[in-house]
């Protein structure tokens, strides 16, 4: 995926199931709070919204 997915992209590459999908489904929004994915809060959340890892190291 390259550091960039949409949420539908990262869900159904992660789960197989409706059952594992019920289980990881907040298990991603939790990465977006604690900063681990990214997202553009100003657009509308969809499956369609764009999920990214953040950038590593601080340029100076």
């Amino acid at each position: 995926m390259g550091g960039k997915a949409t949420y539908a992209q990262l869900i159904g590459r992660l789960c197989h199931s409706d059952a594992e999908k019920l289980h990881m489904i907040p298990v991603v929004w939790h990465l977006v709070v604690t900063r681990r994915l990214e997202v553009n809060l100003d657009q509308p959340v969809s499956d369609g919204v764009r999920l990214k890892l953040p950038k590593t190291g601080a340029s100076s």
